[in-house]
């Protein structure tokens, strides 16, 4: 190991978050933590897809920097190792850069490791909940019936994304170009015809009600105000952002932000100014999470204390984390083993209490948002085979 003053950062276009793994174009990063505690070793495994002549572990703490070469262990995999000693302070970055027989060198992105002193460790505790099935149609029945598509090549298409504002909760229905609104009790209350077969996400303005439509295969955003198309805008979405990205929108500078390509640990603006140039980011708390063994671990934007949530078995994946009105964060998971089975986990970060329920839904089809916040808990886009359902789980416990 030996301090170096510059290091190469060329990155890649292709970028991949998969739980703690990180996928690159000829990098992959199969063993790729974003927390760690002070002081202890941190492991990072790599696979390359190239024959590369060596494979070099470079990572910044503070104002300096390091490196280290990464042993092979078989089948294209590499294994390197930060030291407990340079694993100080609050964060550091890491990348795994890889030089080929030909002499071309190529870089995986930074990745941000959170440090803390210690873990704030969470005991579970039963999570009461209301479920209650705002619409339930059989898919493609009628007009008011979500659109599946299954075609004979590739995964089934359904609803791309919901979000709620205002007492609506509006589904992205891509496979039948449109929007629709449902009010509490599962009324059609809007429909808005999307000038696209390609929509990925949907975003809602609450002061007006506008809905934005992201189509980023196409580099578009469509805006509609009472139901009509108010602007459409084009901006560079398939370059600069993995997809499908999750966007969000900040009323103050009115621009959508998404984690940025070569930094997801931060948030690019998406319009009025250009893609790649890292801005300020809105408001909305934002949650970092990955799984490590049985362990779920969050972090968010505004604190650094880092919270972990136990289990008895492996926890497979995280699905996906909103924050509500009231900076409680929910995630939906899957413990290992368990992939057809959900779980819900309410976490108070400013009380550090978690509390988690497994619950009854099924996703039967390609989405890139599942799940929005409500005043009262969370509304999904679920269905099954033969059905397409909205399912809210508003809290039933003490509010603490």
């Amino acid at each position: 190991m030996f301090m170096i003053n510059a290091l190469c950062r060329r990155f890649l276009i292709c970028l991949t978050l998969l739980g703690s793994s990180q996928v690159f174009a000829q990098v992959s990063l199969f063993k790729a933590p974003r927390f760690a505690e002070a002081g202890h070793d941190i492991a990072i495994g790599a696979i390359v897809d190239d024959a590369a002549k060596d494979v070099t572990l470079s990572w910044t703490c503070g104002s300096d920097e390091y490196q280290a070469a990464m042993t092979t262990a078989g089948a294209n995999r590499w294994t390197g190792t930060i030291p407990a000693q340079s694993v100080q302070g609050t964060e550091l970055t890491y990348r795994v850069a890889v030089g080929k027989d030909d002499q071309s060198l190529i870089t995986s992105p930074d990745v941000t490791l959170f440090i803390c002193p210690q873990y704030t460790v969470l005991k579970p505790q039963p999570l009461a909940l209301q479920q209650t099935v705002v619409v339930e149609k059989e898919w493609n029945s009628d007009d008011a019936a979500f659109g599946l598509l299954t075609p004979a090549d590739g995964p089934p298409l359904g609803p791309a994304a919901i979000a709620g504002a205002n007492g609506i909760l509006y589904v992205l229905d891509s496979v039948k170009h449109r929007v629709l609104g449902f009010t509490a009790d599962g009324s059609l209350s809007t429909t808005i015809e999307v000038p696209t077969s390609h929509a990925s996400d949907l975003i809602i303005d609450p002061a007006d009600n506008s809905v934005i439509v992201v189509s980023q295969l196409e580099d578009k955003i469509h805006k509609f105000q009472n139901g009509r198309l108010h602007e459409a805008r084009s901006a560079a979405l398939r370059k600069n952002f993995e997809y499908p990205a999750k966007f969000s929108y900040d009323r103050d500078s009115k621009k959508l932000y998404a984690p940025n390509q070569n930094h997801p640990e931060k948030l690019a603006a998406a319009n009025q100014t250009p893609a790649s140039e890292l801005v300020e980011q809105p408001k909305d708390q934002q949650v970092t999470a990955e799984v490590q063994g049985n362990d779920l671990i969050l972090k968010t934007e505004n604190s650094s204390n880092v919270l972990v949530l136990p289990f008895d078995q492996p926890v497979g994946y995280i699905d996906e984390t909103v924050t509500d009105e009231n900076g409680i964060v929910w995630v939906l998971y899957t413990l290992e083993g368990d992939y057809r089975i959900r779980r819900l986990a309410r976490i108070d970060t400013l009380n550090a209490r978690a509390e988690t329920t497994q619950i009854n839904v099924w996703f039967s089809f390609d989405a890139t948002r599942r799940m929005t916040a409500t005043p009262a808990g969370v509304a999904l886009m679920t269905g099954d085979t033969s059905h397409g359902r909205i399912v809210t789980f508003d809290y039933a416990g003490d509010v603490q």
